[in-house]
């Protein structure tokens, strides 16, 4: 049983936004007798839930109103979001976020649009393109929509579902001057090869490392350091390496610079990355 597409995006529209807006009700559950019972795409009693991560962080995730087997219309999505009590997950603006249906098949399409403040209509759209997009870089709270179609063929389609999302941009700048990277490290009782000879100085502590990273950027900083940089020596990328592995050369020496990963924004590793190597070549350091 097909549906008309603009039906189906009018429903979910309005359902999700206009509403979701009015109603004290979680949900309200229409049920409609033969929907998905001849549609291959159609399998379980609600759609799938997509998986959304930037590098390694998970963003959660909550289902909207949806057409499936049946039509579902949903409370709008600030309050969703606030009854499941998702947090915005902190990001740098211009951050990439990679969504994915576990699910086959996969949704014939995808839009992501942002939902105005309000929780009333959207200011933005955008079609998924090789399951990513860019995050908007301005600072505050972003709230989310994706809207999944299943099964479209013109103006006709099988299924749709609306899931809603929100981030906390945060454009501040890193402090990345050597004199306070070696601060914060003494402070978190960190070693590191340069301040200690002992090759067992590169062994980082998973824990003390977290507790550095979030310190010196609170909240977005959710990989660890990989190893400082000696004279003359490619970064190693291995940040936690086996006990007893024996770095390049015998022995880390009096690398200062650290190299630090920023799982959510290769961008911003490349910048951090940069910054690191000019304070390097300030302290005489070479790194490449």
């Amino acid at each position: 049983m097909k549906r008309s597409l603009m039906s189906l995006v009018f429903l979910l529209v309005m359902m999700g936004i206009v509403i979701g807006c009015t109603k004290s009700d979680s949900q309200n559950e229409t049920p409609i007798a033969g929907i998905g019972d001849d549609l291959p795409v159609v399998r379980g009693e609600t759609p799938p839930l997509p998986k959304l991560k930037s590098g390694n962080v998970e963003i959660p995730v909550v289902l909207g109103s949806y057409a499936w087997k049946t039509e579902t219309d949903m409370v709008g999505p600030l309050e969703l979001l606030r009854t499941k009590g998702y947090e915005p997950v902190s990001l740098v603006g211009g951050t990439e976020i990679e969504i994915s249906f576990d699910y086959e098949p996969n949704p014939s399409e995808v839009f992501i649009r942002e939902v105005d403040p309000s929780g009333e209509g959207f200011i933005s759209e955008q079609k998924l393109e090789d399951d990513k997009f860019i995050a908007s870089d301005k600072a505050g709270r972003q709230i989310y929509a994706i809207d999944a179609r299943w099964g479209v063929e013109g103006n006709v389609v099988d299924a749709a579902a609306m899931y809603y999302f929100q981030v906390s941009i945060d454009n501040e700048t890193l402090d990345v001057s050597l004199d306070s990277v070696l601060a914060t490290l003494d402070e978190a009782g960190i070693q590191y090869a340069g301040r200690n000879e002992s090759p067992s100085a590169y062994d980082f502590q998973r824990e003390g490392a977290e507790r550095y990273l979030y310190k010196l950027e609170p909240g977005k900083l959710t990989a660890y350091i990989f190893n400082a940089i000696e004279q003359r020596r490619e970064v190693q990328r291995d940040p936690f390496p086996a006990a007893g592995a024996v770095p390049p050369n015998g022995s880390y020496g009096m690398g200062k610079v650290l190299v630090f990963y920023y799982d959510g924004d290769k961008i911003m590793a490349e910048k951090l990355m940069d910054a690191f190597k000019k304070l390097g070549a300030e302290e005489g350091i070479h790194s490449d």
